[in-house]
């Protein structure tokens, strides 16, 4: 097979993805990371053809492509971690810039050595993109997250291994390999052809997954669970808190949730909550609605003219959760449950108070319903940070 098919194969992706990230940019302006991938991509066809262009003793154009390449990275690395709500170090990416272009004017001016210069080019290429390592590993959630980080931490190994290469070897050495340079341009290009398009699929179902969060979030469905989300439980109550229909309100919490999430990760918690929502739904039924207001917070409102008492609700709903069996979850899952009747309350105050309960059973123990009388319109609120119980 021609070689020259290899050779294009890179620049060929680069430019389909920069075309397809231009395209979600326009569409979805509020993406930034969408912005930061077109950038990096066409700044990334640019220095690619630069680099086949050009002949190979002219060190000073590939000077220039290895420095376009560095600026590549930073900005498709940059994509990934403002995807997640990060940014890159700004003190390592200086470091990494100073040491990396330091040692390129040392080799294209001074040694004039293109070996070293290839070592150079790979081994910052390599801690380019280990500097997204840390937002990308401490944020992923979802296996579109665990993908991406270890697509980077594939290709950061590849421009390691690949800058190691040279280290022991001079330019008059490389030279006399007959073939050297051959083999390791094809190498490089169908590495970096085939590293920009996983990384830049990954990127784009990460994208589209937050475009279907978000999507969720505005349609009061929420994402995880299939339930009501905050904004739907928002437009229940009503901007002024009344009570809109509604007799009862409860509060459930997930017992040690943080815990869960921490030792046994974020995709059995998910899995959790996943089932703790399911169960709400089916205990609770027609005779009210349910919502998913925070974290692992639940809300419930019931209508007036339900079979059961709202006490009898929320024991429902201990019970249910605490004979979940959860794979990856030893003992369990238990949820504290407060259940205030509205009365004349409104349904802001109703909601303070059953907030109150849920962190009363929380002090009790846990994994227990505490009912608490209709509260007064004087009721303060509680500054108690649930997540964290």
């Amino acid at each position: 097979m021609n070689e020259a098919i290899f050779f294009w194969l890179a620049p060929s992706v680069l430019a389909i993805f920069t075309l397809v990230f231009v395209a979600v940019a326009i569409s979805q302006p509020e993406h930034l990371s969408a912005r930061w991938a077109a950038a990096g991509f066409a700044v990334a066809l640019v220095a690619l053809l630069a680099d086949t262009a050009r002949e190979p003793d002219n060190l000073i154009l590939m000077a220039c492509a290895t420095a376009l390449h560095w600026v590549a990275l930073g900005l498709i690395s940059t994509a990934y971690v403002v995807r997640k709500g990060g940014r890159l170090p700004r003190r390592y990416v200086g470091i990494v810039a100073a040491t990396g272009l330091a040692v390129l004017l040392h080799t294209t001016f001074v040694e004039r050595d293109p070996a070293l210069g290839s070592a150079n080019a790979n081994l910052i290429g390599a801690a380019i993109q280990a500097g997204a390592l840390p937002v990308l590993l401490r944020r992923s959630r979802s296996i579109i997250d665990r993908i991406l980080a270890g697509t980077v931490i594939f290709a950061a190994s590849c421009y390691f291994l690949r800058g190691v290469l040279f280290l022991p070897r001079d330019a008059a050495e490389i030279d006399a390999a007959a073939g050297f340079w051959s083999l390791y341009n094809l190498t490089f290009y169908l590495t970096t052809g085939a590293l920009a398009l996983i990384g830049g699929i990954i990127l784009l179902l990460g994208i589209g997954s937050d475009l279907i969060e978000r999507h969720s979030r505005a349609s009061g469905t929420d994402h995880l669970t299939g339930i009501a989300n905050l904004r739907a439980f928002e437009g229940w109550i009503g901007t002024e808190g009344t009570r809109a229909g509604f007799a009862a309100v409860l509060l459930v919490d997930l017992d040690h949730f943080k815990a869960i999430n921490d030792r046994f990760g974020h995709e059995t918690g998910d899995r959790a909550l996943i089932a703790a929502a399911g169960v709400l739904d089916r205990m609770v039924g027609g005779e009210g609605r349910v919502a998913r207001i925070g974290g692992e917070e639940f809300a419930v409102l019931l209508y007036p003219d339900g079979q059961r008492r709202p006490s009898q609700v929320a024991e429902d709903i201990r019970a249910g959760l605490a004979g979940l069996e959860i794979a990856g979850i030893p003992g369990g899952l238990t949820g504290s449950v407060g259940v205030v009747p509205i009365g004349d309350a409104s349904l802001r105050q109703a909601l303070r108070a059953a907030d109150q309960a849920v962190y009363a059973a929380k002090r009790e123990g846990r994994n227990r319903v505490m009912s608490v009388d209709a509260p007064s319109g004087s009721l303060p609120a509680t500054d108690r940070p649930l997540a964290a119980e």
